[in-house]
């Protein structure tokens, strides 16, 4: 018998936490800098919240461009007011399109 969908929400959720806390420590560790609880969840509450607020820009991206389904422009749209992102994902393009136009 499937989950309901809270459950299932609140395993995701769960397993997002456990996710960001994992990498957090990581990078923390490779930086050589120690990170207490309290920041891991935090960050973790941080991230779920930019996670709610970014899913409502990108659904009314969407809706606007009387679409159904969310496009990579809509994120673009979504990072316009972050060079760094924007940035990032105009390389992510180029090594597509290299990697495609390989025979």
């Amino acid at each position: 018998m499937a989950n309901p969908p809270s459950q299932e929400a609140d395993h995701l959720v769960e397993a997002f936490r456990y996710t960001v806390a994992k990498l957090f420590l990581q990078q923390a560790q490779k930086d050589h800098l120690k990170a207490d609880k309290e920041a891991i969840f935090v960050l973790s509450e941080l991230l779920l919240g930019y996670i709610e607020i970014l899913t409502a820009d990108l659904e009314a991206f969407c809706r606007h461009g009387k679409r159904t389904t969310i496009t990579a422009d809509d994120v673009l749209l979504c990072c316009r007011r972050n060079e760094n992102l924007v940035s990032r994902h105009m390389l992510i393009n180029r090594a597509a399109a290299e990697i495609s136009s390989f025979p």
